[in-house]
């Protein structure tokens, strides 16, 4: 899940995977947590809980903008800060790094020493469709038609996309009952055996 954390949607996906019974990775924004140098008390705290059930928390840079025409050191800004920061917050540096808008450059990946992710896409950062039960169900059919095997699915947690938030209660007793197993990026790649670097991403997919 991108670009929280939220005191709203994130916190309505939290409660989904609880319910469920799962884990996820949460790639966070520095501006959603930080301010003035200071964590912010109430998002720093649903990071915590999401920490504490077992889900990863990684690194979508500090302020959310396009990053691939960034010099050297402005990318390491965008970088560092979200990794001290979380540090502080849930006590871990993040082992992954999801570019904002997917926009990647040479120089962010010279700069940034974690690997990279991305995933499938549900088109979830948009409405599709007329009704919100329409909507859910065309995120869910766009998941369930590409997922397979080490598949890493992009979802996002924004504030007010509560359209997803419904669209897990597709997604998710169906996969499960296909036999799929819910587990953090680096459980995923654990579990299939797979080291991952900077050079081999950006990782859609593993094994």
């Amino acid at each position: 899940f991108d670009d929280g954390p939220y005191l709203s949607t994130t916190v309505d996906v939290l409660d989904k995977l609880e319910e469920y019974g799962i884990t996820a990775t949460f790639f966070v924004v520095g501006s959603r947590f930080v301010r003035d140098g200071e964590l912010i008390e109430e998002t720093a705290a649903v990071l915590r809980r999401a920490h504490d059930m077992g889900c990863e928390i990684a690194n979508h840079s500090k302020s959310h903008i396009q990053m691939g025409g960034l010099e050297a050191d402005e990318v390491w800004e965008q970088f560092e800060f979200v990794s001290t920061y979380l540090e502080q917050a849930v006590g871990v540096r993040p082992a992954f790094f999801r570019a904002p808008f997917l926009n990647t450059s040479r120089t962010m990946f010279e700069v940034i020493d974690v690997p990279f992710i991305q995933g499938i896409m549900a088109n979830d950062w948009t409405n599709n469709k007329d009704t919100d039960e329409e909507e859910a169900q065309y995120r869910a059919d766009r998941v369930l038609e590409q997922t397979t095997d080490g598949t890493i699915v992009l979802l996002h947690d924004f504030d007010g996309n509560y359209r997803t938030v419904m669209a897990l209660d597709i997604i998710l007793p169906a996969l499960l009952e296909q036999g799929y197993q819910f587990v953090t990026v680096s459980q995923l790649f654990e579990y299939k055996g797979v080291t991952p670097t900077v050079e081999g991403g950006p990782y859609t997919k593993v094994g």
